[in-house]
């Protein structure tokens, strides 16, 4: 696979299309991230560069209520450089440790984010996914070894959505990404090999620069993790 090449996003748009799940797409904007740019100090992920050259906004659900899976932008930027110049801004925080700053986000779900990790990419310079809750005690879960296996899994994750009975009911589901879906997480046999290795365990669980831990949450985290390598 050539790094503009995104079967994961493509299957991604045929289960939307298939099941009649509501989503709104812009084209690429007039400025966009490409493969070898940094951006704040950090190398754009290849794949996450490609589909920004696809699409300038990419969203599931009606009247934009998310989740955006890439953030729309303006005339001047790509939504990947406005998001980050917000991100970036936070820093240095008051509680939120250094190793946070070197995410880079592209996506959100209400306050959650979506981000790669750009320390952590593999010798094709494609860099693990991680979903991030930025709200009072930061963290983040590791859910995909790369972009495209992010949008592959997410299409996976719609498949189960759409036969939910509350989506079904109300539109709004009942199962929610990435908690409610470790089955399908676990399926990325990459990213299990890096849990394993301990290449997340900062993102995870060193959440306060001060030393303060929540106990309980951290062991929601182990607990949820356990769920996918077990």
């Amino acid at each position: 696979m050539s790094t503009m090449e995104l079967p994961g996003l493509d299957r991604l748009l045929e289960v939307v299309s298939k099941h009649g799940v509501p989503i709104e797409i812009l084209p690429a904007s007039r400025i966009t991230p490409r493969a070898g740019d940094t951006l704040y100090g950090l190398p754009v992920d290849p794949l996450l560069a490609g589909a920004y050259s696809r699409f300038g906004k990419l969203v599931l659900g009606r009247l934009g209520l998310g989740p955006w899976l890439l953030l729309p932008g303006d005339e001047e930027k790509s939504g990947l450089v406005l998001e980050n110049e917000e991100w970036q801004g936070y820093f240095p925080h008051m509680f939120w440790p250094e190793h946070f700053r070197a995410l880079m986000l592209f996506g959100s779900d209400m306050r959650y984010r979506f981000a790669t990790v750009p320390e952590l990419a593999n010798s094709e310079g494609r860099q693990p996914v991680v979903f991030l809750d930025p709200y009072e005690e930061i963290y983040a879960l590791p859910i995909a070894s790369d972009v495209n296996r992010f949008f592959d899994t997410f299409s996976r994750y719609v498949e189960v959505m759409v036969e939910d009975p509350d989506y079904q009911a109300g539109g709004a589901p009942g199962v929610g990404f990435p908690y409610d879906a470790p089955e399908l997480i676990a399926q990325d046999t990459p990213l299990l090999g890096m849990i394993k290795e301990g290449r997340f365990d900062r993102l995870m669980y060193e959440r306060d620069k001060t030393g303060w831990r929540d106990e309980r949450a951290i062991a929601s985290t182990r607990e949820w993790i356990s769920r996918l390598v077990q």
